[in-house]
């Protein structure tokens, strides 16, 4: 089929034609062959019926006498007609009485069986049996064979007469469709022509001819139509073309432009963060670097290293809220990761509570603290990230709230792998509530809803809080409704840790180390503008047993490089004169200036910087403020030293003598009991001191536990013990 599509119209038309005409003349001549061997059948049959009664009436008699010699010869009279194979006749018995064939049939030709008046053509024969009568009753029966040659020959002419009429009709058929057929095919094959003409040449002023106005004529209108169309867009596009490349250059340029002074704004931003994040952090250095150092002063007090305790938290607060500002530029360029470390969970939360209680408590509120007593103490996750969404969330919970107080809630719940666990934090405060409508607005940028909307605020804080939420993989929702107060509250997978992988890493935190005995003599080299932090920088290493020398810039660091030959070089990456990229590429081209370590330290917290100072040949990066650890393990890397800690600290919290006992507790006065019941409820810090001194003048040890529990406020395992008490006197 696919052969016969692919030929021109021209012969297909032609094709069709005589196939038509060739079909409905087969068809004709088939059914008036069928027509007339119907009819030669019917007469053929009719034919010998009558042979068959006129030959019972002569051999009637011979039949009724049993005479077989007169039987045969009315039997032989039969071979006049050529036509006959056999004839015979039966007895009434059945029994063939008498019989003839003609002489080229085969000897064995077998009579069949005698039948009852019957006609039946078979594939060579027509057979013709007759009941013989006589008086009324049949005697016997007369059977006819004959052949079919002649309706076979009346056949076969039918055929060579349809082969002749279908190959003559067939030729005059071809002859008028070959001429025929250019009435459709020409306006077609014309119509093909132009289009490939208009294809090849993309001349679209050209036009088909229009032959007649039948649908041909109508594709022809159309076809002209579309070129026209086609030439005249093709006007309009050449016209357009012509402005096309001044409009392409002139958007061009302004896209340009509009890029460059994209790079320049960024490039702006980034400087700017930079400066900001080093003027900033640098001072907070000197501030949590000396607090450190006053600290570790085993001359200092307890009440001094209290204070010096709520300079560096403060401290560190400040710096923490530096790095969110810092951390929505980095969120935006996709530069922030996840920094996992163990830490107390319920110690952090404690801090939280404490620092923000005195915000509470100027407004009138009170900051409640809910730690379950099997709450988990170590977790590994992001410290500073974690800390920095509860201190948010607590921190607009107390601006929002103008009565009543704010609850933080903390709870964990075993997470499908054994090693993981979900923290639930819940901040939960009184305040005016937020409209349905509100509640996804308050997490977008700059956004401050409610009468609270008011206050001063950037609208960042819960923006940065969904985002390191969801950094750390966790989700944050919020319930709340007008006049209600709300509740936020936070998910979070965290991993399970050790308190010894806590103590490893805490334990230098506000501790000292020496050189441990018995090792060489370094010479360290500090590079630094800034007096407050070379000068920190130098104590804390002169007390652990270095040789120390400052440079104020670069180029002063070349100077005493070449004259001193230090071990080791502190560098400072942003200062005047010299900065220490170019410094660190001095002195690394001067003799010896490939084997001295050297360590960079910026108040830059974006990693490109961090891979420019390690890419310029520094050997490591410590990012300002200076942990005391940070300087210590950096050293020990790099020059292989070992240290002996002083690790120098508050004197352990008291643990009660006894624990926290419910029977204690029910021994007590029901009016102390229902009074220490209320201050507890109450959250008032003040009025649960007053009733615990009351608590002590009557059971000392009771007075301990409960003080003990109190100053980490954990409130709710004091209720419960309470009310476990009471249950059980």
């Amino acid at each position: 089929m696919h052969p016969f599509r692919n030929l021109p119209i021209g012969r297909k038309l032609t094709l069709i034609t005589v196939l038509i005409s060739g079909v409905a003349l087969l068809v004709a001549c088939v059914a008036f062959a069928i027509y007339e061997q119907s009819v030669f059948r019917r007469t053929m049959a009719r034919d010998y019926r009558i042979m068959a009664d006129m030959f019972d009436d002569n051999v009637a008699a011979g039949l009724a006498f049993n005479d077989e010699a007169a039987m045969a010869r009315v039997l032989m009279t039969l071979s006049a007609d050529g036509r006959i194979l056999a004839a015979g006749v039966y007895s009434k018995t059945g029994a063939l009485a008498a019989h003839f064939q003609r002489a080229d049939l085969k000897a064995d030709f077998a009579f069949p069986k005698a039948q009852d008046t019957s006609q039946t053509f078979r594939s060579d024969r027509l057979e013709t049996f007759k009941n013989i009568p006589l008086a009324g009753e049949d005697i016997g029966i007369v059977y006819l064979a004959t052949d079919l040659d002649e309706l076979h020959a009346l056949v076969w002419r039918y055929v060579i007469v349809v082969v002749a009429l279908l190959v003559g009709c067939s030729l005059v058929a071809l002859l008028l469709a070959t001429r025929l057929q250019t009435i459709i095919s020409g306006p077609i094959v014309e119509l093909a022509k132009t289009a490939a003409l208009v294809a090849t040449g993309r001349n679209y002023s050209v036009r088909a001819v229009k032959q007649g106005d039948d649908e041909v004529g109508r594709l022809v209108d159309g076809f002209n139509s579309m070129l026209g169309q086609i030439e005249a867009r093709d006007a309009d596009l050449q016209a357009a073309h012509s402005t096309l490349e001044k409009r392409v250059e002139a958007r061009t340029s302004e896209l340009r432009s509009a890029k460059e002074a994209a790079e320049v704004a960024n490039k702006a931003k980034s400087v700017f963060l930079a400066n900001m994040s080093h003027e900033l952090r640098t001072p907070l250095n000197a501030i949590l670097g000396f607090s450190n150092l006053m600290h570790a002063d085993a001359a200092a007090s307890a009440d001094q290293r209290r204070t010096l305790d709520i300079i560096n938290r403060s401290g560190e607060n400040l710096l923490s809220l530096i790095n969110s500002v810092l951390d929505m530029a980095k969120i935006e360029s996709g530069r922030t990761n996840i920094q996992s470390t163990p830490f107390d969970v319920r110690a952090m939360m404690r801090d939280i509570a404490n620092l923000m209680r005195q915000r509470a408590e100027t407004k009138g509120l009170q900051l409640g603290l809910d730690l379950p007593a099997d709450l988990p103490v170590t977790v590994q996750a992001d410290e500073s990230k974690l800390r920095q969404v509860v201190l948010n969330l607590v921190g607009n919970a107390i601006k929002f709230t103008a009565q009543g107080g704010v609850t933080l809630r903390l709870r964990a719940r075993p997470a499908d792998r054994s090693e993981r666990l979900w923290l639930t934090v819940e901040v939960e405060d009184t305040g005016e509530g937020i409209a349905a409508e509100d509640q996804q607005r308050i997490f977008e940028p700059f956004v401050q809803v409610g009468p609270g909307s008011e206050q001063k605020g950037t609208g960042l804080g819960l923006t940065l809080t969904r985002q390191f939420v969801q950094l750390m993989g966790g989700v944050i929702r919020v319930e709340s409704a007008p006049g209600q107060g709300s509740k936020f509250h936070v998910e979070l997978p965290v991993g399970r840790a050790e308190t010894a992988a806590l103590a490893s890493v805490a334990g230098r935190e506000t501790g000292v180390a020496r050189l441990a005995p018995g090792q060489a003599e370094y010479r360290i080299l500090i590079v630094e503008d800034n007096v407050e932090n070379w000068m920190l920088l130098r104590q804390l290493l002169e007390q652990a047993g270095f040789l120390v020398r400052v440079a104020g810039n670069g180029a002063d660091s070349i100077e005493v490089f070449q004259s001193w030959r230090p071990h080791f070089i502190w560098m400072d990456w942003r200062m005047p004169v010299m900065d220490g990229l170019e410094a660190t590429r001095c002195i690394r081209s001067l003799a010896g200036g490939r084997e001295v370590k050297i360590a960079a330290f910026s108040a830059s917290v974006f990693k490109g910087e961090r891979d420019q100072v390690l890419a310029s040949g520094a050997d490591d990066f410590v990012s300002k403020p200076i942990q005391f650890e940070s300087i210590y393990d950096c050293l020990a890397r790099h020059l292989g030293v070992r240290f002996i800690s002083e690790v120098v600290g508050l004197p352990a919290a008291a643990e009660p003598d006894e624990p926290l006992r419910p029977e204690a507790l029910a021994a007590l006065p029901p009016e102390l009991r229902g009074e220490l019941a209320d201050s507890l409820v109450s959250l008032d810090a003040t009025r649960i001191g007053a009733t615990i001194r009351r608590v002590t003048k009557l059971d000392p040890a009771l007075g301990g536990a409960l003080a003990h529990h109190a100053d980490r406020l954990e409130y709710t395992a004091i209720l419960k013990a309470l009310k476990t008490g009471t249950s059980h006197p």
